[in-house]
């Protein structure tokens, strides 16, 4: 006993003592037994808890002492310098724990020398290296959490040896390498932590071997390849976090098969193909990620089975169609985002999602078809990618918008400059030849302005029979193309661009076919486009006369991002070619933290941000950053 507490004075001295939040007994004359935190069995100190006690300095222990303690804990303090390896001599020791202070160096190997370790904790400190293989040897090790280091290198296949381990938590360093396949026959594992970290390669197919795993965290890695579709073996799983990867390929509908799910994140990778709708079965599932990926197809309308969902975040793919009514009466849906895909249609009713919710459906194909009428219930519904068709009957052209016709307002332009407004009526009558469009607002959805195509209007008809006049982006440049079922002395087209539809060059030259009666396809590949293309076909006949086709648009995107250092480990620099849209950083959530005018140079404060990877939005061009605290 009186080694014991000759050791603790030592301890009390050399952190110190007279600071400590709580010292309640300690130094006083007699057994330590009844000094705070301090626990005894027999005579002999067994337990010592200075967790969150204010202590500062470092680790005094030497050989021969506290030879009976069973449980070290020394979390939360301020605690610095190495970890003493004469720890490895306490081996009656079971539970270590010197989380959140500031210990440096490396792991001590000797810790291998525990027997009787269940619980080794040593997250939130800054220690370096790597991780020692002898510390794979210990027997009865069930929780290993080294959360937020500096740790790097690789992580062994020797790791397989822990056949007690239930907890592994390495998130938040800077480990390399593959992931060992050893991992996956650890059949006692609960979960696995490797965020955050810079593992390659794929998620090994052993993984489907995980019996007992509850928690798969592997978001913010560099991990590649495909989803095994063994995942979905893993009926135990409650949490499956894959974010923030380069992940490919379909999202394997056997995910559908884990009843116990409760997360699903698989936000930020390169994900395609269409959803599952077996993930309908996920009865349990309060939150689905698959935001930022290239997903495509249409929304299942089998996610309306999913009763427990609070958050569906859907946002930044190539999703098309309808929104599924199913969606909008999830009883317990409070968060969805849709924006950035290529949905259309009428809006549904979102009444039943609570005021209090957020929405977002920015950046689709919508009109004002159910916009108008949730209205107050969106976060985000402007702008939109919709392009109204101006159609034509006689001299009258007009549009359909959406909405009720009464709120909708109508400013006609010709050649760019405004002719007139009306409220409540949707044509106009046009006299004079020219580009025209139409810009719609709604009094009620005010954020939101719909544009329509142009419409090159001419009282001399075109000598050819003009169909399927189109242009898109390709990653060649624009593609420019059109069709002729006719022709009548066709000398040829010439093919005009402007940048603001009222002064056009010629950018090419086409021969035409002469006369014709049959079918005759044209195309040509813009490979110096603007950020803004206005395209137009001068139809040129034999005798030198001409006729100008309708006018039609194309945007080229052309912005660079650039991001240093990447990873940050604090303020980082943005970038960008584009010198007049704002810059924004989102988190893994899709939630805006910062916005920045346009400038084309940024740096961005992270002083209040945590470890993680967040995406960087410049117009349409977006890049991940990675911060590393």
């Amino acid at each position: 006993m009186e080694a014991d507490r000759t050791a603790l004075v030592k301890l009390y001295n050399a952190t110190n003592g007279p600071q400590w939040t709580n010292s309640t007994n300690w130094n006083t004359p007699g057994s330590p037994c009844g000094w705070w935190g301090i626990t005894c069995e027999g005579g002999r100190v067994t337990e010592i808890n200075l967790t969150n006690n204010n202590l500062s300095g470092t680790i005094p222990i030497e050989n021969g002492e506290f030879t009976e303690l069973k449980y070290l804990g020394l979390s939360v303090n301020k605690l610095s310098g190495t970890i003493p390896s004469e720890l490895s001599t306490l081996s009656k020791l079971e539970i270590i724990e010197l989380s959140a202070n500031q210990l440096t160096g490396n792991i001590p190997p000797k810790f291998a020398y525990w027997a009787n370790v269940r619980r080794l904790s040593l997250s939130n400190n800054q220690l370096s290296g790597s991780i020692p293989v002898s510390l794979y040897n210990m027997p009865s090790l069930q929780t290993l959490d080294l959360t937020s280091n500096q740790l790097t290198g690789s992580l062994s296949n020797a790791i397989g040896n822990l056949k007690q381990l239930q907890y592994l938590e390495l998130r938040g360093n800077r480990l390399t390498g593959d992931l060992p396949d050893s991992l996956g026959y650890m059949n006692t594992l609960r979960e696995i932590n490797l965020s955050d970290n810079i593992f390659t390669g794929s998620i090994p197919a052993s993984f489907a071997n995980l019996a007992s795993i509850e928690n798969l965290f592997l978001t913010n890695n560099l991990l590649g390849g495909l989803i095994p579709a063994e995942i979905g073996n893993l009926k135990t799983l409650v949490h499956l976090w894959f974010s923030g990867n380069r992940l490919k390929g379909s999202i394997p509908s056997t995910l559908g098969n884990l009843a116990n799910l409760q997360e699903l994140y698989f936000y930020g990778n390169q994900l395609s193909g269409t959803i599952p709708s077996e993930l309908g079965n996920l009865t349990k599932l309060t939150i689905l990620n698959l935001g930022n990926n290239q997903l495509a197809g249409e929304i299942p309308y089998d996610l309306g089975k999913l009763t427990a969902l609070e958050s569906l975040y859907l946002f930044q793919n190539s999703l098309a169609g309808n929104i599924p009514s199913s969606i909008t009466k999830l009883p317990k849906l409070t968060s969805l985002y849709l924006n950035d895909n290529q949905l259309s249609g009428t809006v549904p009713d979102f009444s039943n999602i609570p005021d209090s919710g957020t929405i977002y459906i920015d950046n689709n194909y919508f009109t004002f078809n159910g916009i108008e009428s949730n209205a107050p219930k969106l976060d985000g519904y402007a702008p939109q990618k919709t392009q109204l068709k101006i159609n034509r009957n006689g001299k009258t052209l007009s549009v359909t918008a959406g909405g009720t016709l009464s709120k909708n307002q109508y400013f006609w332009f010709r050649n760019g400059q405004v002719l007139l407004y009306k409220t409540g009526d949707s044509t106009f009558t046009v006299t004079d030849d020219g580009a025209y469009r139409v810009q719609v607002n709604n009094t009620v959805a005010s954020s939101l302005g719909l544009l329509s195509d142009i419409y090159n209007f001419s009282n001399t008809p075109l000598p050819v029979t003009l169909v399927n006049f189109s242009a898109k982006k390709t990653e060649k440049g624009n593609l420019i193309f059109w069709s002729t079922t006719s022709e009548t002395n066709n000398s040829g087209f010439e093919i005009e661009r402007s940048s603001d539809a009222k002064s056009f060059i010629s950018i090419a030259t086409l021969d035409g076919k002469g006369n014709s009666k049959s079918s005759n396809n044209y195309q040509f590949t813009d490979v110096n486009p603007l950020p803004d293309n206005y395209y137009r076909l001068k139809q040129i006949d034999y005798d030198g006369t001409s006729a100008y086709s309708r006018m039609i648009y194309v945007d080229w995107e052309m912005n660079t991002l650039k991001v240093y250092p990447n990873p940050a480990k604090g303020d980082f620099i943005l970038e960008s070619s584009d010198i007049n849209s704002p810059a924004a950083l989102y988190n893994l959530q899709g939630q805006k933290l910062i916005e920045k005018e346009g400038s084309g140079l940024h740096t961005f404060k992270t002083d209040e941000m945590s470890s993680g990877t967040y995406i960087l939005k410049v117009g349409k061009s977006s890049t991940k950053v990675v911060l590393e605290k």
